[in-house]
């Protein structure tokens, strides 16, 4: 099953994503990004899609399409009041993890609205997401959730490679303007089922020798900017810099993303730019997802980033009430436990 999970990763690759090595939105801003192709079938279904992914789309375009205008204020409110983990809001929770988890690419590409007279999937997912905090018990439960949800993929990787990105910016804030292109080997898909093929253009001499993990599906690539990562006491590490903008403090650095290493991560398609002309494709980047909120009162330890030192997953603050001192194993478990949860609901 983990080896079918594995391959499936690269079924839709040609169908609607590829990464570029300089991001169309800001040329200068050498992100990687990937291009999604809008779904041209509305709704982007077929016979061979699960039930709950079949029903969600159907769901979704009848919303969006063929609701109302003036009905779509009152579907608002009805989410809105959907602040108590009742029948119906774990329903909708139960369709859009299986949404997300069958295709991410497909799912992030469809939620985003293309018209602005359109009522906006987006906008539903965001009032979702609040509820689920609303409705948890405790902040752990609240964060967990979180991350089951908003993620797009959850992977257990190898970092294989990793390539700073170093962004035109003043001296003074260049050192908040450095980011990493990460390449990885997928050991384990816990959410996300098909992935974009890794970019060539940002693997140096792994690539040569690896050939047939990179042509597997294997391989993937995200962007992270080591200013965002916080410890447990909420600090944010420094990456210290010259007036010239190189690092002074490399270490810092491998104390994050190291190759060799292995990571849990939370990974989320964000928008990066949209198209104006007649391709129908949108920008997005790969990230880790922030799993704290504004007023929640406390910081996440791995900013959907944990790493894996002895076969131990290093979550000091344990974010989701599984415990501190887990075997990678376990902690794995302790998520697939909390997904069936979700499936089942």
């Amino acid at each position: 099953m983990k080896a079918f999970l594995l391959v499936t990763m690269t079924v839709v690759v040609v169908r609607h994503s590829l990464a570029q090595p300089i991001n169309p939105c800001n040329p200068p801003y050498p992100y990687l990004v990937y291009h999604l192709q809008r779904p041209t079938q509305k709704p982007p279904v077929s016979i061979y899609m699960p039930y709950d992914v079949l029903i969600g789309y159907i769901a979704m375009d009848t919303f969006q399409y063929h609701l109302p205008q003036h009905a779509e204020g009152e579907l608002i409110n009805f989410l809105k009041r959907q602040t108590l983990w009742n029948d119906t809001l774990r329903k909708i929770a139960r369709v859009w993890y299986a949404l997300a988890d069958y295709d991410p690419m497909l799912y992030i590409s469809r939620i985003w609205k293309f018209r602005i007279s359109e009522p906006s999937p987006l906008h539903w997912e965001e009032i979702l997401i609040e509820n689920i905090i609303k409705a948890s018990s405790n902040i752990k439960e609240a964060r967990r959730n979180l991350a089951l949800l908003y993620s797009h993929y959850i992977l257990h990787i190898k970092v294989v490679d990793t390539v700073q990105i170093r962004l035109p910016a003043p001296p003074e804030i260049r050192r908040k303007s450095m980011c990493i292109t990460t390449s990885c080997v997928v050991e384990d898909v816990i959410k996300g089922q098909v992935a974009p093929l890794c970019n060539t253009a940002f693997l140096r001499g792994w690539l040569s020798n690896n050939r047939q993990t990179l042509d597997s599906g294997r391989c993937l690539q995200f962007t992270y900017c080591p200013h965002w990562f916080r410890h447990w006491t909420g600090d944010v590490v420094i990456i210290e810099t010259d007036s010239q903008g190189n690092l002074v403090s490399p270490a810092l650095l491998d104390e994050i993303l190291l190759p060799g290493c292995e990571y849990i991560v939370f990974l989320r398609y964000n928008m990066a730019c949209r198209s104006t002309d007649s391709t129908q494709v949108d920008y997005y980047t790969l990230d880790p997802i922030r799993l704290e909120w504004e007023g929640s009162g406390e910081s996440s330890c791995g900013f959907g980033i944990y790493p894996i030192v002895d076969g131990i997953v290093q979550d000091p603050a344990d974010d989701f009430g599984f415990g501190t001192n887990l075997s990678v194993e376990q902690f794995k478990q302790r998520l697939r436990e909390q997904i069936a949860v979700i499936r089942n609901w």
